[in-house]
């Protein structure tokens, strides 16, 4: 995988409270990924936000939607961090903002930075968590972006704790026979959430899509996984992983999934089989697609994890 090929720097945790994470880095929102984690504040507003390494506040975001109030620090290691949804700055920077807000009569502010306003060291605090902007309840929204690129990168590289012993849930399986071919004979998109019965006949060239969450100790919230894997007798034909993705590429989160049935069901399979003009950059392999003829066996197994590698598996034939 991508990520294993890349070090990065180890950070201190952006709040001083036992991490829980209520969402998953990458997982699959409406038109989009999600950029960030987002870490729990036990119900409530007002925890100190802390700086994950030196740098400088960069930007600065006031407003009524989205991330609220949110700051960006960009880092001397090429990462820039970001803090969405607060409840309040610091006084320094609060006053800041008050500053410009009087200036240019308005209370939404996009406030670009030189680095000698706000220079910062790792551990000071320049805000409160909250829930501002389009949160849907106190929690940090927490985001390590590649600072030349500004490429959103999964936190847990960088050294975020969580605790989480549980195992990502498969929930179902779908078969999709592609061009003059069948599932249990038939030529259109099988789909089961029964997982016992896992024998199929099919013939000619077929795709996969699964049905999966991942959770984590202390949380109900049903997340994306890290990664998930693809065999055809024991070869990786396809895998996706949390690692990072473009802010450009967001859309094509739709063609990822087997977005008809998630419109008409509101259950997002992931498919294996990748659309002509789709650019992700989340796919490891791409070669998801099997040909099965006549009096073919094909052992099949999905293999999901989540980042502390617990591990689901769904064999099927």
């Amino acid at each position: 995988l991508y990520s294993q090929t890349e070090s990065f720097p180890q950070y201190p945790n952006p709040v001083k409270i036992p991490v829980y994470l209520s969402a998953t880095f990458a997982e699959i929102r409406t038109n989009a990924f999600h950029a960030g984690v987002d870490i729990r504040t036990q119900g409530v507003e007002g925890k100190e936000v802390f700086a994950v390494a030196d740098g400088y506040v960069s930007r600065i975001g006031v407003s009524p939607f989205g991330y609220g109030k949110v700051l960006y620090i960009t880092h001397d290691d090429g990462f820039t961090s970001v803090y969405a949804h607060l409840s309040k700055f610091n006084k320094k920077i609060g006053e800041f903002v008050k500053m410009k807000q009087y200036e240019n009569k308005s209370f939404s502010q996009n406030i670009l930075l030189e680095e000698d306003v706000f220079p910062v060291k790792r551990g000071d605090f320049p805000g409160f968590t909250g829930n501002s902007g389009g949160s849907g309840g106190p929690h940090l929204h927490y985001v390590i972006r590649y600072t030349d690129t500004q490429e959103p990168v999964n936190p847990l590289f960088f050294g975020l704790k969580i605790k989480d012993n549980i195992k990502p849930c498969i929930k179902g399986l779908a078969i999709y026979p592609l061009e003059n071919s069948i599932v249990n004979g038939s030529t259109s998109p099988f789909y089961t959430y029964s997982l016992d019965n896992t024998s199929f006949e099919v013939g000619g060239d077929i795709a996969f899509g699964i049905n999966v969450f991942d959770q984590a100790d202390g949380s109900n919230n049903k997340n994306g996984p890290y990664s998930i894997e693809l065999f055809a007798d024991e070869k990786l034909i396809f895998c996706i992983t949390a690692y990072k993705y473009s802010y450009s590429e967001t859309r094509y989160v739709n063609s990822l999934i087997d977005y008809s049935y998630f419109v008409n069901n509101k259950e997002r399979f992931i498919r294996t089989e990748i659309d002509e003009f789709n650019k992700l950059s989340v796919y490891d392999v791409k070669d998801g697609i099997v040909t099965v003829n006549h009096g073919d066996t094909l052992k099949m197994k999905y293999v999901v994890k989540d980042y502390n590698n617990n591990v689901s598996i769904l064999p099927f034939t």
